[in-house]
């Protein structure tokens, strides 16, 4: 998923949610982090991810999982950029 504005693209897998940010002059793309596909500490399996949305105002980045009904909320740093795991529903 991209944010609206296009300065950063969410790419998903099956143990983490990548971060990249996108040049805008010419569209390349460079690492920014890679955070843990749902948070051990939850006791969630690895499972690929359905789904991820950026919501529009680029405060949050949701991650579905299939094969189960959870869905993680990270938040974005306003200052920094990096995402936080906020919650999981």
């Amino acid at each position: 998923a991209a944010s609206v504005d296009g300065t950063r693209l969410y790419a998903a897998g099956s143990d983490a949610l990548t971060v990249f940010a996108r040049d805008a002059a010419d569209g390349r793309l460079a690492f920014v982090e890679a955070k843990s596909w749902f948070a051990p500490q939850v006791d969630c399996p690895l499972t690929p991810a359905a789904a991820v949305i950026v919501d529009p105002e680029h405060r949050f980045v949701y991650a579905a999982r299939s094969g189960d009904a959870a869905v993680a909320a990270f938040a974005r740093d306003a200052g920094g950029g990096t995402l936080v795991l906020d919650g999981l529903e």
